[in-house]
C-alpha cells in the first residue's frame, strides 16, 4: 500500500513538473512566433513605404520637368517676340538703303513706266515678306500656347499617377519643331529680294527671278510651320490617348478653380 502511495506521489510530481515545463515553454514559443510575424510585417511595411516613396519621387520629378518645360515655352515666346521686334528695327534702315540703291540702278532704264513698276514690285516683295513673318509669328505663339496647355494637362495626369512617358517624348519633339520654325521665320524676315536691274529687256526676267526666289523661301518656311503644327497635334493626341486623362484633368481643373 505504501508503495502504491509513493508511486502515486512520484507520478503526480512528474506530471506537475512536466506541466510546469510545458507551461513555461508554450509562452516562449508563442512569443517567438509573434516576433517573427511582427518582423515580417515591419519588413513588408518598410518595402511598401519604399515603393511609395520611389513612386512619389518619380512623380515629383516628372511634374518638375513638365513645369520647367512650360516655363521655358513662356520665356521662349517672349524672347522670340523681342527678337522679331529687333529685326524689324534693323530692317527699317536696310530697306531705305535698298530703295536708294534700286533708284540708282534704275537710272539705266529709259522707260519711266517700267521704273515705276519695278519700284512698286520691290516694295511689294518687302511687304509680303514682312506680312507673312508677322502672321507666322502670331501663329507660332498660338501653337506654343496650345503646347503649354498640353504640358499642363500632362502635369496633372502625371500627378494622378498616369504614365505620360510617350506624351513627354511628343512634347519634346513639338518644342524642337516650334523652335526650328521660329528660327526659319526670323531668318526669313531678314531676307531681301532685290531686283537685278541691267537693261529694259532683262527687267521682266529679273522680276520673275526675284519673285520665284521669294516664293521658294516662303514655301520652305511654311513646311517647317506645318511640321511644328503636326508635332503639337501629335503631342495632344498622345495625351488624349492616356486612359482616363480627361477625367483626371477635369477634376484637377475644377479643384484648382474652387
Amino acid at each position: 500500500m505504501k508503495r502504491i502511495i509513493i508511486n502515486t506521489i512520484l507520478i503526480a510530481g512528474l506530471i506537475v513538473q512536466s506541466g510546469m515545463v510545458f507551461a513555461q515553454g508554450v509562452p516562449a514559443a508563442v512569443q517567438n512566433a509573434r516576433e517573427r510575424v511582427a518582423e515580417k510585417k515591419d519588413a513588408m511595411i518598410e518595402r511598401t513605404m519604399e515603393k511609395k516613396s520611389a513612386v512619389t519621387d518619380r512623380m515629383a520629378e516628372k511634374k518638375e520637368n513638365l513645369m520647367e518645360r512650360k516655363q521655358a515655352i513662356t520665356e521662349r515666346k517672349a524672347e522670340f517676340k523681342n527678337e522679331m521686334t529687333a529685326k524689324r528695327e534693323e530692317l527699317k534702315t536696310k530697306i531705305e538703303t535698298r530703295k536708294t540703291e534700286l533708284k540708282a540702278k534704275l537710272t539705266k532704264i529709259k522707260d519711266e513706266r517700267k521704273k515705276q513698276v519695278v519700284e512698286r514690285l520691290d516694295n511689294r516683295f518687302t511687304e509680303i515678306n514682312q506680312k507673312m513673318a508677322a502672321h507666322w509669328e502670331k501663329y507660332m505663339d498660338r501653337l506654343s500656347d496650345l503646347l503649354a496647355k498640353v504640358i499642363s494637362r500632362a502635369d496633372k495626369a502625371a500627378a494622378a499617377g498616369k504614365d505620360v512617358t510617350r506624351t513627354r517624348t511628343a512634347i519634346t519633339a513639338a518644342e524642337t519643331a516650334i523652335e526650328t520654325a521660329r528660327q526659319a521665320i526670323a531668318a526669313q524676315l531678314a531676307k531681301a529680294y532685290p531686283i537685278n536691274v541691267t537693261t529694259d529687256d532683262a527687267l521682266k526676267s529679273a522680276v520673275a527671278s526675284a519673285r520665284t526666289t521669294m516664293n521658294t523661301d516662303l514655301q520652305s518656311v511654311r513646311e517647317k510651320i506645318r511640321a511644328a503644327h503636326k508635332a503639337v497635334v501629335d503631342a495632344l493626341t498622345s495625351l488624349k490617348g492616356i486612359a482616363g486623362v480627361d477625367q483626371v484633368t477635369a477634376t484637377s481643373t475644377a479643384a484648382t478653380t474652387q
